[in-house]
């Protein structure tokens, strides 16, 4: 990839995976630059199918329709770790905060750790909320109606 691009190929350019979504029949071009991550491909098509996303346990935001640049990551990354706007936070490997490191991914310039905790502290909140939604399999009790919130889907051709 170095030699393709002309310059070093790094982490950072390996977390940036172009994300194309193609509608037959339908002559839309957009080209949004949003952060995002799997998590957000529910809601973003959920959007172009035309449902409301009404069900409180779905993570995400949809990428067509959000000034929400910010990804959380556990999958590449220490848990704990995250990008938002031109910024990326890598946790530690000891799991310390403040031994992490923060950097620009534009100008590869290092970022104060501390200017980072507001957002690692809602990445583990975020990620302690998921964690109880998988043990408690809420998502179970949303699909049989017992928590009074569902997911309505119309009679759509899908």
């Amino acid at each position: 990839m170095s030699n393709f691009l002309g310059y070093d190929y790094d982490y950072e350019d390996m977390m940036n995976i172009p994300l194309l979504i193609h509608i037959p029949g339908e002559d839309i071009n957009e080209q949004p630059e949003n952060n995002g991550g799997q998590v957000d491909l529910m809601p973003t098509i959920l959007n172009l199918m035309g449902i409301q996303n009404i069900n409180p346990y779905i993570y995400g935001h949809d990428l067509l329709n959000t000034d929400n640049n910010f990804v959380l990551e556990q999958m590449y990354m220490p848990r704990g770790s995250f990008i938002k706007d031109d910024i990326m936070f890598c946790m530690s490997e000891d799991g310390i905060f403040e031994n992490g490191r923060a950097w620009n991914r534009i100008t590869k310039e290092p970022v104060d750790v501390e200017s980072c905790r507001k957002d690692f502290e809602r990445v583990y909140k975020e990620i302690e909320q998921s964690n109880y939604i998988l043990k408690k399999d809420l998502y179970k009790e949303v699909l049989k109606g017992k928590t009074g919130k569902s997911i309505e889907l119309e009679n759509k051709d899908f």
